[in-house]
């Protein structure tokens, strides 16, 4: 009996938080496959470097979605103040975007 409390126990306390919330895309969505190409888009957006942006949609390495398009939010942002980057899935398709690009979600 003693091993199986201990057991659960340990399994508790190493198991991984899941987190998993849907939201839906607001207008203008901007997504791009990794962290990385999203903060390079908004670099040139910044820059107003309207070339290499249309490159990076062109190359499907980021996307325009539709407004009002279900998702479900895999990774939350580090930060609501600060680092607003979150990852979500879409057709099994993991995509990073800003906070501020989605709807209908909580932050925690």
């Amino acid at each position: 009996m003693k091993k199986v409390i201990l057991f659960l126990v340990l399994f508790l306390m190493f198991s991984v938080k899941a987190y998993a919330q849907t939201a839906t895309t607001g207008k203008h969505c901007i997504a791009c496959l990794t962290a990385e190409l999203y903060a390079d888009i908004l670099k040139f957006s910044y820059a107003e470097d309207a070339k290499s942006a249309k490159a990076y949609i062109d190359s499907g390495k980021c996307f325009i979605l539709k407004e009002g398009i279900k998702v479900t939010i895999t990774k939350p942002p580090k930060s609501i103040f600060f680092d607003k980057k979150l990852e979500f899935a879409y057709k099994g398709i993991k995509l990073w975007t800003n906070s501020g690009n989605l709807e209908n979600w909580k932050a925690y």
